[in-house]
């Protein structure tokens, strides 16, 4: 799948299934962020995202939405080694002058574990994400 550079005015490259952040601190670490995005069951789009942790990144999806994301490291409360991960999202749909927020989902994931959250959207829609971050 292209993905197209998002309106929103974030930094996301277009390429042959991947985009990529743009930040100033290259020495941030990256990981690769795994979506699906359903509506009423129905897959919208599948990106695949290469997102440094702490900065934000935007791609267009299925043509139907946009998607602001940001990936942060909570820290490890438990002593087990593992620190969860925030995945921040606010996903957005064109309105009649410009793009209106349809929902903003936060998922707290562990890595190489697959989530899912269903949600309805502003207008109405049945909207579900999965996320794997690896």
């Amino acid at each position: 799948m292209r993905l197209a550079a998002s309106i929103l005015g974030l930094a996301a490259l277009a390429g042959a299934g991947m985009a990529v952040a743009q930040s100033d601190s290259p020495e941030a670490p990256v990981r690769t962020v795994d979506l699906e995005l359903r509506e009423n069951g129905r897959l919208i789009g599948a990106p695949t995202l290469t997102v440094q942790i702490g900065r934000p990144t935007a791609v267009a999806v299925g043509g139907l939405y946009s998607m602001r994301l940001r990936l942060d490291v909570e820290a490890d409360t438990d002593g087990d080694g593992i620190a969860p991960l925030v995945v921040r999202s606010s996903l957005f749909r064109p309105g009649d002058a410009n793009w209106a927020r349809v929902t903003a989902p936060t998922m707290t994931v562990i890595e190489g574990m697959p989530a899912r959250i269903r949600m309805a959207g502003a207008d109405g829609s049945n909207l579900s994400l999965a996320v794997l971050v690896r």
